[in-house]
């Protein structure tokens, strides 16, 4: 039984993952991560890194050759919420 319950949450998260990205848009919400994701891209020098392990994934994801970081945030955004709902399942 344990088996199915997992695959299912498998399941359930790559649902919540498909569902993400289908609603992406392809604007920025102006916020606290649209400022983030200026100073990631050099356009606020003075801007203190408060989330460094998101910022690190998003000079990383940004520097890939060919990308956009703001698709690279959207994207990432949708695959921790899909995992959210997966684990959120197995409990």
């Amino acid at each position: 039984m344990k088996h199915w319950s997992r695959f299912t949450g498998i399941i359930i998260a790559f649902a919540a993952l498909v569902a993400y990205i289908s609603l992406l848009p392809d604007f920025l919400f102006p916020n606290e991560w649209s400022s983030a994701l200026y100073s990631i891209l050099g356009m606020d020098p003075f801007r203190p890194l408060t989330r460094p392990v998101w910022q690190f994934l998003m000079s990383t994801l940004g520097g890939l050759p060919g990308s956009r970081i703001l698709p690279a945030a959207h994207l990432l955004s949708a695959f921790w919420g899909a995992l959210c709902v997966g684990l959120m399942y197995l409990v």
